[in-house]
């Protein structure tokens, strides 16, 4: 009897330890484990920026200790985001429709397809981009004395077409040179049938948690 009692006695206190490890280890984890709190003061536009025909949309956040800054900032990272997004559409889009008119596959001629796509798209980017507006902003004050801009930069689409014919009517000699099989106003109106809803032309959606200051 005796020895039953010391089994069942040693048998009860591994089992206690074994549960307290158990536990122990669960709460450790549970406490260590990386936790994220989801911001309900973000506007609903930035989280999902409008998509409509007539125009292409991109949003920009920015943290600074000067308001002002702080929507600036978030502007111009709407405008760079934008910028970015549409200029590798419009280059390959030009590209494409270079090589498909584009006589004979030598190495020099596939060379000056892709210079051409490079140098138009930039053009219409960059003129573009001056045609921007910013459709909605807000500004949040922190506890720790910054201050959060958030702002929506909209493109519209007839602004940006009238843009591209001229873009495309400086560069119709280069064009010309270039391309057989193709016509200028084919490539005209290819570019100037985008819209806002192309998935291609989406911008990465913000996430202030990642961004920089």
């Amino acid at each position: 009897m005796k020895k039953i009692f010391a089994v069942s006695t040693f048998a009860a206190f591994l089992l206690s330890v074994l549960v307290a490890c158990g536990g122990g280890g669960e709460t450790t984890e549970t406490t260590n484990a990386p936790t994220r709190k989801k911001r309900a003061d973000v506007p609903a536009w930035f989280l999902m920026p409008p998509q409509t025909e007539d125009a292409i949309y991109s949003v920009g956040y920015a943290k600074k200790q000067n308001m002002q800054l702080a929507l600036t900032t978030a502007a111009n990272r709407a405008r760079d985001e934008l910028s970015r997004v549409l200029g590798v559409k419009v280059a390959n889009m030009v590209k494409d429709f270079m090589e498909e008119g584009t006589v004979g596959s030598d190495k020099e001629k596939t060379g000056q397809t892709i210079e051409f796509s490079s140098s138009v798209s930039k053009s219409i980017t960059s003129n573009s981009m001056s045609l921007t507006q910013i459709s909605q902003q807000e500004l949040y004050e922190l506890d720790n004395g910054y201050f959060e801009g958030f702002v929506l930069i909209k493109l519209a689409i007839t602004d940006m077409s009238s843009k591209i014919d001229e873009v495309m009517k400086n560069n119709a000699a280069a064009f010309a040179k270039l391309a057989a099989n193709k016509s200028f106003d084919e490539l005209n109106a290819e570019l100037k049938a985008l819209n806002g809803k192309d998935p291609a032309l989406k911008p990465a959606e913000g996430n202030p948690e990642e961004m920089d200051e």
